[in-house]
């Protein structure tokens, strides 16, 4: 009985000081629905609102807006896509060396195919314009396979 009494005021003071910190999610959307920024919120807190803004990866779809028109490259395949932001027309290159590309897919970010195109080997540079006109703005994942089993998945975002 003498212990449990110095435990609950512990539990007691833990529990209290963690609502003194709480802490509020805040997401803005673009006009697409795109999750682009997320915000950490701390309510009375002493330190500063912590921004993130998310950062395009593999396995995370929420991106931001890209700040530049360089193109997005993968230098151990040799794969590259440009412009990234697009307007129109999405380029696509490669330089096949020990395989090559099987197929294209365009999807938009709820699994909806815009775009499928299969390709034969090609012995010389690859090259494939792939029309964006009809698409509504926002992010899109273009699926490339190649002739070894492999697959490359790239995020565009239409403007």
């Amino acid at each position: 009985m003498r212990f449990i009494k110095p435990f609950f005021i512990a539990l007691l003071f833990c529990c209290a000081s963690t609502q003194v910190d709480a802490q509020e999610l805040k997401f803005d959307y673009d006009a697409a629905g795109n999750q682009t920024k997320r915000e950490w919120i701390c309510i009375n807190c002493t330190q500063l609102t912590t921004t993130a803004t998310a950062v395009t990866s593999k396995s995370d779809f929420v991106a931001e807006k890209p700040k530049s028109n360089s193109p997005i490259k993968d230098p151990e395949l040799k794969l590259i896509a440009y412009p990234n932001p697009l307007t129109e027309t999405l380029n696509i290159k490669f330089d096949p060396l020990k395989r090559f590309i099987t197929s294209i897919e365009v999807y938009s970010m709820v699994g909806v195919s815009f775009f499928k195109k299969s390709y034969r080997y090609v012995e010389e540079e690859f090259h494939e314009m792939i029309p964006f006109t009809q698409m509504t703005p926002g992010m899109y994942v273009v699926k490339v396979s190649f002739s070894d089993g492999k697959q490359e998945l790239l995020k565009v975002v239409k403007q």
